[in-house]
């Protein structure tokens, strides 16, 4: 199976999933919902009917927003804390979408997917897939560590007369993209983790990180190289988003209204890009392990 062929097929099992990727959206506008009414009541309250919020609508003024830190400071303090608990239910939430989508793409028979299956497969998957995902985590801050960390060092030590700011952006750059490169490889491993992870009679996690480890080193072009195809079908639709956000501005109540309907149609374009990065990869792993597939999907992925 090629890359083509792993997206062909990933892309069509989505498109026949589109009540699950409506409830995976409609999760993430209930959180943006709750961030962004709790933003509005605090700027009506300090604003009000203030001139000053006219020049937010342009786009981001720094002089509003250093005068709102000096002024309401502490309003704002109250509302950034709301707002990180908020995102940390809200990464405890992705857990959870992501065991009810594995389980609605691949250990569900065609026959009896439903929104029921989805919650159930949440339900199911969740802690191992939670320690996977704080172990995965902890793999990706310790890159980091070792890649800017040595980096910072040299740079400091490199400071001296006929220093540049350009200079050090320059040298950061193969420093950056050699991060982004290990980053997106562990990000294919966790991929392939929780699919092997997933399967009946739930295995240790450290031997599905291993094996996943293994795969995506035997085959880096298959598993590596879909991750990366699936991560670049993103880059023109955030281009058309940016272009279109800045052809329709917001000057005006229909402006503003149009505006929000953009964004949401982008955010369910990047959801269903995301479902169909995993429905691709879900087929990939059938295709290089057969004999430990389901068979449904087995036959589906040969």
């Amino acid at each position: 199976m090629n890359l083509l062929t792993a997206y062909k097929r990933g892309f069509s099992q989505t498109l026949r999933l589109q009540r699950m990727v409506a409830a995976i959206y409609a999760i993430h506008l209930l959180f943006a919902l709750a961030i962004a009414i709790q933003a509005a009541s605090v700027m009506q309250a300090l604003i009000g009917d203030s001139l000053e919020i006219d020049k937010l609508l342009s786009g981001y003024d720094h002089t509003v927003i250093s005068d709102l830190r000096h002024v309401h400071g502490e309003a704002l303090g109250v509302v950034t804390a709301q707002i990180k608990w908020v995102l940390l239910l809200y990464l405890l939430a992705l857990v959870g979408i992501r065991g009810g989508m594995i389980a609605l793409l691949r250990d569900t028979p065609p026959g009896t997917r439903s929104l029921r299956s989805f919650w159930a497969g949440s339900y199911r998957h969740y802690f191992p897939f939670l320690r996977l995902g704080i172990l995965m985590l902890g793999l990706q801050l310790l890159t980091a560590v070792a890649v800017f960390v040595p980096f910072g060092w040299i740079v400091s030590k490199s400071i001296g007369p006929g220093f540049t700011e350009r200079g050090v952006i320059l040298s950061a750059l193969p420093v950056l993209l050699l991060f982004l490169a290990l980053l997106s490889f562990l990000m294919t491993v966790s991929q392939y983790a929780h699919a092997r992870l997933s399967r009946p009679g739930k295995p240790p996690i450290r031997h599905s990180m291993w094996a996943a480890f293994q795969m995506v080193l035997r085959h880096p072009g298959k598993t590596w190289g879909l991750f990366l195809f699936n991560v670049g079908t993103l880059l023109p639709l955030s281009l058309l988003y940016l272009l279109l956000s800045h052809a329709v501005g917001m000057s005006g109540s229909f402006t503003i209204a149009l505006g929000f309907l953009i964004q949401q149609a982008f955010v369910y374009a990047r959801i269903l890009a995301k479902v169909i990065n995993w429905a691709s990869a879900l087929h990939m792993e059938a295709h290089l392990n057969p004999e430990e597939a389901w068979p449904e999907f087995a036959e589906a992925s040969a």
